[in-house]
């Protein structure tokens, strides 16, 4: 059976879990005006030019949601999910 996820799709889910694995509540920050839309999408695209979504489907079939404090090495959003985690648990004003 085929998959009807197109390449994007895909990797859009595995971007979002990555987010979930992290701790990162991607809606939450946007709402908080922590996380601009446009960071967001620059992000997704990011992940979109990786090579290996395979790896990263593996890593996350391990890894414990909300738990993870690095994401994998090869992760091209590595940088950003660590900032979000850690302004995600900055207080509100």
């Amino acid at each position: 059976m085929q998959s009807d996820r197109t390449p994007e799709k895909n990797h859009m889910a595995l971007f979002h879990h990555m987010a979930d694995a992290m701790g990162v509540n991607l809606e939450k920050e946007l709402l908080s005006g922590r996380l601009k839309l446009e960071d967001l999408s620059q992000s997704i695209e990011r992940c979109k030019g990786c090579a290996g979504p395979g790896a990263c489907k593996v890593w996350l079939e391990h890894a414990a949601p909300g738990e993870e404090d690095l994401p994998p090495g090869y992760c091209r959003n590595a940088t950003f999910l660590r900032i979000q985690r850690v302004l995600g648990k900055l207080p509100q004003d």
